[in-house]
């Protein structure tokens, strides 16, 4: 039985949010400290889809008043 190894990317943006992500079986997945996330590969780059995901679970530019 083959084993799959997953590379995890570590980011941090230049706003202070950090995010994980990894591309498995064509699926990109995301994981912050607000909770994960995971989509299809379409016709974007996988950091790019990372970093959509990673906005819309509130990794990327916290709210200062929230």
């Amino acid at each position: 039985m083959a084993r799959n190894f997953v590379v995890w990317n570590a980011m941090k943006s230049d706003d202070g949010g950090n995010y994980s992500w990894a591309v498995i079986d064509g699926l990109v997945f995301v994981r912050t400290q607000h909770g994960q996330k995971v989509t299809q590969v379409g016709g974007s780059p996988p950091d790019h889809i990372a970093r959509i995901l990673a906005k819309e679970l509130g990794a990327l530019n916290p709210c200062a008043d929230c």
